[in-house]
């Protein structure tokens, strides 16, 4: 009775420790697989489509600022080139770099954002939309209208001709024929082209250009010159130079764009360089919970392995401690699924209401109710597992009972094994004296002889008795 007793509270206690064991397992399996994972992370992020929602919150807080001054500006353009791949890039690899620290494999923690991408698009794109939007005629009014069209182009050579050929006759007595007039013109056509080029350079010169910018404004300049003078230049031939000239402009107007971004933005944001030592503080405890959690995904699941297969050993069958193992494993499989779907839901429900007051924007809110619930059915769907591994043990505790597989009922600790259950109680019953039967069965033979004698003494006395009588 003690015996049996005490078997019935070790099981009590080691089924306690089992489900205690099994559901802190099922737990901390499920942090190490999604939210201490890396890549799960990363994945997550982008099959959620959680790149396009934070580029266009940014670009939406971007935008509602003060509208720009005149021509486009840097915080004008940033948004259009915050893309969602170089967002992805960026916050993948300090992920990458964030859980390496977490886990150990790093010495100090490290997050920054590339720039360079960034900026090299920024820039490319201010210089086009300063072309786009001033044109070349903000350089050079008379290159644009020559470029308008070949007829255009024509017209506007002829007009420069025809105030050359009237300054040349103004300044000339007496008052020349067409003809002298057109080989005036020749002879003086270098010396205009001199002069135009040296008042071009001198109003270039005492410009407020940029430095870098003023040698290609003398270029565009000096084309404009040369396609009014040059009379053998084709309409053709003067585009192919203007877009020559234009993407040289483009350039050089990116390289400028560049510099001042150079200025105000570094190639390489630290980010954490800017943590405080009370958050370096934080990061280090973090990191040694995670450290625990590491070693704990290894030794709760050996643990239990172990509780189970104690309890196995200390039930008097293998049958009864499957059944006793299979059916903790299933509540316990059970309970944690129930529990993870019902904390899903008010995670989402809570979400809802913040969204609803308007504390949250609305995509971030459906941002972070895609993810949660994607993290839950993680543990919802490995509960679900532990639930079909508690089940299997049952079936297989039955098919043991019933002899479907060639696997022996062994007894618990005090029974020999092989031996079935009422064998053990027929001969807990029949040794409970602890006497060996072949010691019985002398002391019973002892008994008869002593009681043999008796018997004849008795049988003697009756005959003596009978012949007196007679």
């Amino acid at each position: 009775m003690v015996g049996k007793l005490a078997r019935s509270l070790a099981i009590a206690v080691l089924v306690i420790l089992l489900v205690v064991s099994l559901g802190t397992a099922n737990i901390t399996i499920g942090v190490e697989r999604t939210v201490l994972n890396g890549d799960y992370v990363s994945d997550s992020l982008s099959e959620e489509e959680a790149y396009s929602v934070i580029v266009d919150e940014a670009q939406r807080q971007l935008e509602t600022g003060e509208t720009p001054q005149e021509g486009p500006t840097i915080d004008e353009l940033f948004p259009k080139v915050l893309t969602e791949s170089y967002v992805q890039n960026q916050t993948e690899a300090n992920i990458e770099r964030a859980f390496a620290y977490l886990h150990g494999d790093r010495k100090d923690i490290y997050l920054a954002i590339n720039t360079t991408p960034l900026k090299d698009d920024l820039a490319a794109e201010l210089a086009n939309q300063t072309l786009a939007e001033q044109g070349i005629a903000d350089f050079d009014q008379t290159l644009a209208e020559l470029a308008e069209s070949e007829s255009q182009f024509q017209t506007v050579r002829e007009e420069f001709k025809a105030e050359q050929l009237q300054r040349i006759q103004a300044e000339t007595e007496p008052e020349l024929s067409d003809a002298e007039l057109e080989a005036a013109y020749e002879d003086r056509r270098e010396d205009i082209r001199t002069v135009l080029v040296d008042e071009l350079e001198t109003r270039v010169a005492e410009s407020d250009h940029p430095e870098a910018l003023r040698p290609v404004i003398i270029d565009l300049g000096t084309l404009r010159i040369d396609a009014l003078i040059d009379p053998d230049m084709t309409y053709t031939e003067f585009t192919t130079e203007l877009d020559e000239h234009k993407t040289t402009l483009e350039e050089t107007l990116e390289e400028l764009v560049r510099d001042q971004i150079d200025e105000e933005l570094p190639d390489t944001m630290e980010l954490s360089e800017q943590l405080g030592p009370e958050e370096r503080a934080q990061l280090e405890e973090l990191r040694g919970i995670v450290g625990i959690l590491d070693l704990l995904v290894v030794i709760l699941p050996l643990l239990t392995i172990g509780i189970a297969l104690l309890i196995g050993w200390v039930t008097l069958t293998r049958s009864s401690g499957l059944f006793v193992v299979g059916g903790t494993v299933t509540v316990t499989g059970l309970l944690s699924a129930l529990g993870f779907m019902g904390a899903g839901s008010w995670i989402e429900s809570e979400i809802g209401t913040i969204t609803t007051q308007g504390d949250m924007p609305a995509a971030l809110s459906e941002l972070l109710v895609a993810l949660i619930s994607r993290t839950v059915s993680v543990f919802v769907t490995q509960s679900w597992l532990v639930v079909l591994l508690g089940i299997i043990l049952i079936v297989v505790g039955f098919a043991i009972r019933r002899a479907l597989l060639p696997i022996a009922d062994q007894s618990g600790p005090d029974s020999t094994p092989g031996e079935s259950v009422g064998e053990n109680a027929s001969d807990e019953g029949g040794t409970a004296s602890g006497d060996d039967p072949s010691v019985d069965m002398a002391g019973e033979s002892e008994d008869l002889e002593q009681a043999a004698p008796v018997e004849e003494a008795d049988e003697v006395d009756g005959t003596d008795e009978h012949l007196d009588s007679s």
